[in-house]
């Protein structure tokens, strides 16, 4: 098996595209408040929108409001008590004194993943009275909202320390059950285009295959064809049929597309890269998912052509993935629970120096040590006999993030 790791670049094709009216957000209904610390939720954008507008709501104290959007720039958000900084900031405003909308004009892609934190204060800086205000999940994996028609999953996640003192860091998803999502009201407007696709990719559950879906609002055209580009010359697969097509019902995001005037791709933002078939589809049907076999080591760039009888054609947005690069990781921890000595293997993609540290369960921190550490697999071993039995968090800080991992000590 290989191990991979996903981006997912998104080119936008401008083509007349109209504003709509600004629309909120579908948020649960306000049922608690809690404080200090920062919560919000984070979604993969279905569609290019743009938000205009954000608002912390008057169901909790306070006139002060504080809030960010940011977009995570590697994958989502990783689950409690791992974290990232793998994030860019697209808008921060703090100490705002109004109980209005902060109007703004963030445009979002498809397929991009975006975070939004906040809360409200009496006061600001440090010290100030801040808290959130929180809705019911209504299903373990997350609120289900939309935007613009399209079905969205806002996804509980936040960060340990109050935004009045410091802006976002240390970013992490919880699951949502037995838990609330924070509120955070989202206005926006979305674009009209002359274009219908949808399409998204990502890996197979074995990480072997490259799997895209993609759907068709209406039937009038002839025939479709994925093409794929990579950072290699091109290598073309054999033209695969049919059969090697099967429905599917779902679709995680949609990318907005363009018509294509000439059958060229634009070379200036491809950096000279071609385009090559590597499978025609003859059938015609709403939805669709086609298996890329034999992906490219390195960068895949993907697209799907739609052809009228006329030869003219539809072009999607591109999506990227990258295939079979290992990301830094733990791969074991043993034995567990610990009885006199824990030994820890990790995976670094690069030469570096990491820093290791150990927390309770209170998360506090009882051991830290910096080491080298070298490209591919590393192990360490820790001496466990001066530490009370309990429950212990590993975690190893590197330049791509934190890796975590829970043990237990025993006696």
């Amino acid at each position: 098996m290989k191990n991979t790791y996903i981006t997912l670049i998104l080119l936008f094709y401008v083509s007349g595209f109209v504003s709509l009216a600004q629309t909120s957000m579908p948020l649960p209904e306000h049922s608690t408040s809690i404080g200090p610390w920062t919560r919000g939720y984070y979604f993969i954008a279905p569609v290019n929108f743009n938000i205009t507008g954000l608002r912390i709501p008057t169901d909790v104290p306070g006139n002060t409001q504080h809030v960010e959007v940011v977009r995570f720039t590697a994958m989502e958000p990783p689950t409690f008590p791992n974290t990232t900084n793998s994030f860019v900031f697209l808008a921060q405003h703090y100490n705002v004194n109004s109980t209005s909308i902060i109007p703004v004009n963030i445009p979002i892609n498809a397929g991009e993943i975006i975070g939004v934190y906040g809360s409200r204060s009496i006061g600001s800086g440090a010290g100030c009275i801040s808290s959130n205000s929180y809705g019911s999940c209504g299903s373990n994996e997350g609120y289900r909202s939309s935007i613009a028609g399209l079905p969205v999953t806002l996804y509980r996640s936040g960060y340990q320390h109050n935004i009045c003192e410091s802006p976002a860091a240390n970013i992490w998803r919880e699951s949502c059950n037995g838990y609330y999502i924070s509120r955070i009201q989202l206005y926006y407007s979305t674009p009209l285009s002359s274009s219908y696709t949808t399409f998204t990719g990502k890996l197979s559950e074995e990480q072997d295959e490259v799997i895209l879906n993609w759907a068709f609002s209406n039937d009038n055209y002839d025939y479709c064809i994925v093409e794929r580009a990579g950072d290699q010359p091109c290598q073309i697969n054999p033209i695969l049929s049919a059969p090697s097509v099967k429905p599917y019902l779902t679709a995680d995001a949609v990318f907005a597309t363009a018509i294509e005037q000439n059958p060229l791709v634009n070379t200036d933002e491809w950096h000279n890269k071609k385009f090559a078939e590597i499978a025609r589809i003859n059938v015609k049907q709403p939805v669709f998912t086609f298996a890329d076999k034999k992906p490219l080591i390195g960068k895949n760039y993907y697209r799907i052509k739609r052809v009228d009888k006329d030869g003219k054609y539809e072009c999607s947005n591109v999506i990227e993935i990258e295939y079979g690069v290992e990301p830094s990781r733990i791969v074991n921890l043993y034995p567990n629970p610990v009885i006199n000595t824990v030994q820890f293997e990790f995976v670094l993609s690069q030469d570096e120096l990491v820093d290791i540290e150990l927390y309770n369960i209170q998360g506090k921190q009882v051991y830290a040590y910096s080491s080298p550490a070298s490209t591919g697999t590393n192990v360490f071993t820790m001496n466990m006999d001066s530490f009370n039995p309990g429950s212990y968090f590993l975690r190893i800080r590197t330049k791509e993030g934190i890796l975590s991992q829970k043990f237990i000590v025993g006696k």
